[in-house]
């Protein structure tokens, strides 16, 4: 086992890849039948499988192969954590974080064939303690054997892609282990459901028709991987996750809804400047400061001025932010201090800052502490769903992070003119004709 000498964070298994490559299919079906042709451990025969467990079998395969290998190409140190449990496989498998063809018996018959022919090796080893302390999952890697033979088969990350499911719901989170967790729910589809699954099935497939690339040399796409994937906050690069997800919150589809899973959404802003769409050269734009004019809008009011000029120093701009977004996403109107904070920079205490936004902010002061983040959050989603929509039907890709947009750079107009038209319209269903003021679109 060789271990990796930097302490990479490892990556959740992905399950939901998929390629059209016959070449690999052929190989992936090639190892599922040397897989149930492994006589049994007790007996020391070859069963008689039922069909659901070689669907099974082919479906991990197909899985672990796909991800580790994408993984590896994108980092070859970046390691995947894996479940092996039958309670949690089952359990993921229910609730879609798991391919619903893959059960535990098929998983880890694949994953021992995989293992013990040197197409995937242990990173580290998992356990679970007895007397239910956290333990760890275990991390896994291709080996340069397995991207040898999928490379000799002319398979590329473009022709990967990764489909997961349109809609999750997750529940409230809840403390364990010290760590804050949302399990995702199962729900019955409605008619709201099913129209924003139909919408969102044709912005991905938009993007899964176009060329979405950055626009960089090899080595700085290298220091851009490993810059992403050692970084706590940002998900490794994946130029294959060109599918969204719409994220539902609290149990409720009233609470998020954002989109989340494209590439592009985690590339830090300075390098968002060259992504590529087919080649040509993109435009970001945005809503400025748009929670809080969402906020001012619901309450019928108006935001005068800069909503975060609250006397410090315009460098500490993101700092005044953070604790604006920590007064409405939190459930009190003493939000924490965030590490590193230094008074004597800012030129104010913690609670000063706090005391003087709530000031500047007296008409929706009411709101703040009050959760009402993750409200604002279903409308800036549906904003967002109606931008993307309004360019995926003319079969153009337009992608969205939030509040912000990508789109080609002939294309500049025509976005803004749709980022104006979308609020109008969401927030039309909501307060009527009383909108106040509009909001600034301008160029991120």
């Amino acid at each position: 086992m060789n271990t990796p000498s930097v302490a990479y964070r490892s990556v959740l298994f992905n399950s939901h890849r998929e390629t059209d490559s016959r070449l690999i299919s052929k190989l992936i079906n090639k190892i599922a039948d040397r897989a149930l042709r492994k006589p049994h451990r007790k007996t020391n025969r070859v069963r008689n499988y039922r069909s659901d467990y070689k669907s099974s079998i082919r479906r991990s395969v197909h899985s672990l192969l796909l991800d580790t290998y994408t993984t590896y190409k994108a980092y070859p140190l970046q390691p995947i954590s894996i479940q092996l449990r039958s309670p949690t496989i089952t359990k993921h498998r229910r609730n879609g974080c798991l391919h619903p063809e893959i059960t535990h018996g098929g998983f880890t018959a694949a994953y021992q064939w995989l293992l013990e022919n040197g197409a995937i090796e242990v990173v580290r080893e998992g356990y679970r303690p007895s007397d239910g302390s956290p333990g760890q999952t275990t991390q896994i890697r291709a080996t340069e054997r397995l991207v040898r033979l999928v490379d000799r088969l002319g398979l590329s990350i473009d022709q990967i892609r990764s489909e997961r499911p349109l809609i999750v719901l997750k529940g409230p989170k809840r403390r364990r282990a010290g760590v804050e967790v949302a399990e995702r729910l199962t729900f019955r589809d409605t008619a709201e459901t099913l129209r924003m699954k139909a919408d969102l099935a044709l912005i991905n497939e938009v993007h899964q028709g176009h060329q979405l690339k950055l626009g960089i040399s090899a080595e700085q796409l290298r220091a851009l991987a490993t810059k992403m994937a050692v970084e706590p906050d940002r998900c490794p690069l994946d130029l294959t996750a060109k599918s969204l997800s719409r994220i539902f919150n609290n149990g409720s589809f009233t609470d998020g809804g954002r989109f989340y899973g494209g590439w592009w959404q985690g590339v830090p802003k300075e390098w968002r400047r060259y992504i590529l769409i087919d080649g040509e050269t993109t435009v970001e734009l945005d809503y400025r400061a748009f929670h809080p004019w969402l906020l001012y809008t619901l309450a019928g009011q108006r935001l005068e001025g800069e909503a975060y000029d609250v006397g410090v120093d315009g460098q500490f701009r993101p700092l005044v932010k953070e604790a604006f977004n920590r007064l409405l996403n939190g459930n009190s109107r003493r939000p924490s201090q965030p590490e590193g904070f230094d008074p004597d920079a800012v030129g104010c205490t913690w609670p000063e800052l706090v005391r003087r936004l709530l000031e500047k902010h007296r008409p929706i002061a009411d709101h703040m502490g009050q959760g009402w983040g993750i409200r604002l959050q279903r409308i800036d989603s549906d904003i967002a769903e109606a931008v993307m929509l309004h360019f995926a039907r003319q079969g153009i890709p337009c992608l969205g992070i939030h509040d912000s947009f990508i789109v080609q750079q002939r294309h500049k107009a025509e976005l803004r003119e749709a980022m104006e038209g979308a609020h109008r319209t969401v927030l039309r269903e909501r307060i009527g004709d009383r909108l106040v003021v509009p909001p600034e679109v301008r160029r991120s």
